[in-house]
């Protein structure tokens, strides 16, 4: 599991951790670890994640593909980019992002510029 060794590894060595996601799948697990863990956690990359949770719905996409991204309630609270703003001020790093993705995260330049940080996700 991404989430537990990057805690435990944390605890072992004392020092923050990247979390670097090369599955679409996990992106999202690796945002929520990222937003939850201030501290064990320096920066987080995800490679081609979906934009939005609405992507599922969209797509049609049934719960027996992809059932860690079916978190009960969770896009009525959270979005993938609400996921994104709770990483800030620390890095969140896209890579081979969709027109969705680009769209969806294009402004979070500014939440980090509102932050005190110069950072884009996107480059």
């Amino acid at each position: 599991p991404l989430y537990s060794s990057a805690a435990s590894d944390v605890y072992k060595r004392q020092a923050p951790v990247n979390i670097v996601d090369r599955l679409p799948r996990c992106s999202v697990i690796a945002l929520a670890a990222g937003a939850l863990e201030e501290k064990a956690i320096r920066q987080v990359e995800v490679s081609s994640p979906l934009g939005s949770l609405k992507e599922l719905i969209e797509t049609n996409r049934g719960f027996e593909t992809s059932p860690e991204l079916f978190c009960f309630g969770l896009l009525a609270s959270f979005d993938v980019k609400d996921l994104a703003t709770l990483v800030a001020p620390r890095p969140f790093v896209v890579r081979d992002p969709s027109e969705r993705a680009k769209a969806e995260f294009s402004g979070l330049s500014n939440w980090y510029e509102t932050l005190g940080v110069k950072h884009d996700p996107l480059k």
